[in-house]
């Protein structure tokens, strides 16, 4: 969908749980007049950096590297994400290993917003 769609307006993205990837972020990130909301479960390993944030409420941008290669330059920078691509794997395959459609080192920024739960109260 976001390899389809060039947004001549500002364009707001939501997504729910299932959804929540480095690529599709990657993705989100280049696109121009594009924002995004995603839903992330805490306790999903599949976005590390999120999972190591406090659950207290808060916002906050954090940055990191994504590296598909574990040399030493790579093993230096300490915000990093090693992600495993196999090496014949073609961007946008459909295989989940594989769906990594940036080269070997992508740096990420984004905004971080989270609210503690608060009780429901029927009234």
């Amino acid at each position: 969908m976001l390899q389809r769609n060039s947004f001549c307006q500002k364009t707001l993205i939501i997504a729910d749980h299932g959804f929540e990837s480095y690529n599709v972020i990657a993705h989100l990130l280049e696109k121009t007049n594009a924002d995004f909301l995603i839903r992330v479960e805490q306790s999903r390993s599949a976005m590390r950096e999120v999972a190591k944030l406090s659950i207290l409420e808060l916002d906050c941008n954090i940055s990191f590297s994504i590296c598909t290669t574990q040399k030493n330059t790579d093993k230096q920078n300490q915000s990093f994400v090693f992600l495993q691509v196999p090496k014949k794997s073609k961007p946008g395959s459909k295989t989940q290993h594989g769906r990594w459609d940036f080269g070997n080192y992508y740096p990420m920024r984004f905004r971080i917003c989270a609210l503690s739960d608060l009780p429901f109260s029927a009234g």
